[in-house]
């Protein structure tokens, strides 16, 4: 009666065993499909930037260079990492493209390049410089037209800013 007591331990053990490290592997299983899904797949990375609680949200209006162009761009502080919507902005030529920039402490910081669509809208998911944690938070950001590769400085003509 103790054996068979201690086998059925011994067995429950193993399977404890067996059965936590099957738990181990899909969980990371798991964690690459999710790197992988939003490594293609913009409006799940918007998803989880919108989900955080240090997300920041900006709205954009056109400049007399755009009057009808607009955005909204969502940034995740903790993340480093921002969804960006425009809408309405002019077409450019193939060596130009939209920047955007933010103000801080006197000088303009790069954030990276818009590609638009042939409607002149972008949905784009971009990594964000930490400049995004300081506090007071960021208020001041920019879009402008640069020459590829970008400028150290914004130089081009300012399309939208925050409102």
């Amino acid at each position: 009666w103790v054996r068979g007591l201690g086998a059925l331990a011994v067995s429950a053990t193993v399977l404890s065993a067996v059965l936590g490290l099957s738990n181990q592997r899909l969980r990371l299983a798991n964690q690459q499909l999710q790197q992988e899904l939003l490594a293609v797949m913009p409006a799940q990375q918007a998803q989880l930037i919108l989900q955080q609680p240090t997300t920041r949200f900006y709205d954009f209006a056109g400049t007399d260079q755009a009057t009808a162009a607009f955005g909204s761009m969502i940034v995740d502080t903790d993340g480093l990492r921002a969804a960006i919507a425009f809408q309405n902005l002019p077409p450019l030529p193939t060596e130009q493209t939209y920047a955007l920039w933010v103000f801080h402490e006197g000088q303009y910081i790069p954030c990276g390049d818009l590609q638009t669509d042939q409607d002149g809208a972008v949905f784009a998911t971009l990594p964000m410089p930490p400049v995004y944690q300081s506090r007071p938070w960021v208020t001041d950001v920019i879009v402008t037209v640069e020459s590829t590769p970008l400028p150290a400085q914004p130089t081009g003509p300012i399309i939208a800013k925050t409102i």
